[in-house]
């Protein structure tokens, strides 16, 4: 979902290809014809430049395309497919393959060369104040976008058990530090527990981003813990056990968003205390919010018949609770003219 002027738009890629509609208008046209796509990104602007640029991550290949047009095309405006097509630019070389691709904003930094390598099974990205966090099978690695290759797979220090591996210049560090799990009770039960969880990613809490005192909250799928700046478990090492098993998460303002097939888990983020569940059938994150734009979920629609099963697409809006109205006492007099 983009702003494109004033309007705000919705693209959603599937089989037969991409479709894209105005927000609350279900009149979906099919802009591209390529199927399956692997992910899809709008890029407007980034600090004081604009790029306007909507991306498709598909088969490989990363494509580029006016985001104007596309959103001209979904208005019904352009009815030529070439239209489209001649403004296409292709953002990787012919002769390479793209196994991963997501849009991230760190700060007002602007990145147009490669960033250095990553594992090949990387599934996710986590942005940090200055650095970013690459979700892998084996862990998150932290790097440095600014300093090209700051991360190098060595097979001995990828094969650590947990979680996150902090790029320090030439060297690194392992964090959670579980150093301690022999000596410590609190360390050992967080050892343990993190034993068959996977990683989806990493929170800053809310604070000033000079403190070196604020806590990262690390997201599995069955669990969650804090950590200091330095990778130290925090909170005496505790952790919160998730209701369900999460498949993504989104981070929005105080809250956390935890997604599984049936239930949406949202929790207050500096507490970990639950706050709301929202059910549902065949739940799925499809973007997790940035800025003025919230979070996106698909899940099974209403309808259901021969023409196939129907899917809803719902904006998550944090809503305000109405206070309840204390009643006012009636004046001893009130009902005075009424001679009752």
């Amino acid at each position: 979902m983009t702003v494109c002027g004033e309007k705000k738009f919705i693209a959603v890629g599937c089989q037969t290809g991409i479709y894209v509609s105005a927000l609350g208008v279900e009149e979906f046209r099919r802009v591209f014809t390529h199927a399956n796509p692997t992910g899809l990104a709008a890029i407007e602007t980034l600090g004081s430049r604009v790029y306007n640029k909507f991306i498709i991550h598909v088969e490989g290949s990363l494509f580029s395309y006016s985001l104007d047009i596309v959103a001209q095309a979904a208005l019904g405006k352009i009815q030529s497919s070439k239209e489209i097509t001649d403004t296409m630019e292709r953002v990787a070389r012919y002769d390479s393959t793209v196994v991963f691709f997501k849009h991230l904003h760190i700060g007002e930094r602007q990145f147009s060369e490669p960033l250095g390598y990553v594992p090949r099974d990387a599934y996710d990205i986590s942005p940090l104040t200055k650095t970013v966090g690459i979700c892998a099978e084996k862990g998150i690695i932290i790097v440095d976008p600014t300093k090209y290759g700051s991360f190098e797979a060595s097979s001995s220090l990828y094969e650590t058990d947990f979680v996150l591996l902090v790029s320090l210049r030439s060297r690194f560090l392992v964090v959670p530090d579980l150093s301690e799990a022999s000596t410590v009770p609190s360390i050992h039960g967080l050892k343990v527990n993190l034993e068959d969880a996977r990683p989806l990613g990493l929170v800053s809490l809310p604070g000033s981003v000079h403190s070196r005192d604020n806590e990262i909250l690390v997201v599995f799928d069955l669990v969650g813990c804090y950590i200091t700046r330095q990778g130290r478990p925090s909170r005496s090492a505790g952790f919160i056990k998730w209701e369900t098993k999460a498949t993504s998460f989104a981070h929005r303002g105080k809250h956390i968003f935890l997604f599984s097939s049936q239930f949406i888990e949202i929790r207050n983020i500096t507490s970990g205390v639950i706050v709301q569940v929202i059910e549902g059938v065949d739940i799925r994150l499809l973007y997790p919010g940035r800025g003025n734009v919230e979070s996106l979920v698909a899940m099974k629609g209403s309808k259901d018949d021969k023409d196939g099963t129907s899917v809803k697409i719902a904006v998550l809006e944090e809503t305000t609770e109405i206070p309840v109205a204390t009643p006012v006492s009636a004046s001893p007099n009130a009902w005075d003219e009424w001679d009752m």
